[in-house]
């Protein structure tokens, strides 16, 4: 019982929580931009083939390009800054 008490205030549980739903909602984003990017390409290959506007490629640039952004900036998040050579 002491153990634990001793332990309580070593972990910061709304915090914890606060990361965890973020991360989750966060991944969920990225992987659906990524899933309409997709759904992009197959928009546009399907309407060359009948000869119309490119607006499926447009949105599935789009939709990369933001899940690459998101990815990018999560990557910016956990690179140590500190570091000097």
């Amino acid at each position: 019982m002491i153990a634990l008490a001793a332990a309580a205030p070593l972990i910061d549980w709304a915090s914890l929580a606060e990361v965890a739903v973020l991360s989750v909602a966060i991944g969920i984003f990225v992987v659906s931009i990524y899933s309409f990017g997709v759904v992009g390409v197959g928009q546009w290959a399907a309407r060359t083939r009948g000869g119309h506007g490119p607006v499926g490629l447009v949105l599935a640039v789009a939709c990369f390009a933001l899940a690459i952004a998101c990815l990018g900036f999560g990557l910016f998040l956990i690179i140590d800054k500190t570091w000097t050579p």
